[in-house]
């Protein structure tokens, strides 16, 4: 398949990428006890927004350079 072994570009983007999704999902759920879930809607499409583009972040830096 494939001949090299090039680590990951930004070795630092996925792990601030993933703390800042858990501290906006820890936000979400606080939001989500004291107040309502509609009020934590916003911190919640953050963490999702986070958890994604990290979980994008590793596979197209370690897969999807091969692909293309």
């Amino acid at each position: 398949m494939h001949k090299g072994e090039y680590g990951y570009d930004a070795p630092y983007a996925p792990v601030i990428f993933g703390v800042v999704a858990a501290v906006t999902g820890f936000a979400a759920a606080m939001e989500s006890l004291h107040l309502s879930a509609r009020a934590a809607a916003p911190m919640t499409f953050c963490c999702v927004w986070f958890l994604a583009s990290a979980c994008s972040f590793c596979y197209t830096t370690r897969r999807g350079k091969f692909l293309e």
